[in-house]
Formats: C-alpha cells, sequence, structure tokens
C-alpha cells in the first residue's frame, strides 16, 4: 500500500484480488478513525466494558464453538 498526497492510493498484490482487498481494508481502517475521532477519539476499554463484551452471550458462544479459545 503507498500513500501519496495529493495523488492517491496504490494497493498492490500477487493477484488484483489482493490488491482489492488490502485498498478495502485500508479504507475501512480509515472509516473507523474518522468515526472514532468524531465521537471524541480513543480510548482503551473501562474494566466493566470489557467484562460485558467477555462475558456477553454471542461471545460466551463463539468461545463454546472455538477449540481453542481455552488456550488463549
Amino acid at each position: 500500500m503507498v500513500i501519496l498526497a495529493g495523488a492517491g492510493v496504490f494497493a498492490s498484490g500477487s493477484a488484483p484480488a489482493q490488491a482489492q482487498t488490502a485498498l478495502e481494508l485500508y479504507l475501512d481502517a480509515t472509516r473507523v478513525g474518522f468515526g472514532a475521532f468524531a465521537l471524541g477519539g480513543v480510548r482503551p476499554l473501562t474494566a466493566p466494558e470489557r467484562r460485558f463484551i467477555e462475558t456477553w452471550e454471542a461471545e460466551a458462544y463463539r468461545r463454546a464453538i472455538d477449540p481453542g479459545a481455552a488456550a488463549r
């Protein structure tokens, strides 16, 4: 990935699909960054926020079906 001010973004890969994926990931990361900035910036999760995410139903299900989750 190359970003040239005033010229654009250039993505490469061993196949066109890889270059497209690299470009899409860059654009998504840019959107997330601008969204975070608009909402006041990035900050670490508080302990209660982290516990909520780690124990919500979808995460519990994901861990139950992931055989490697217990090792992490």
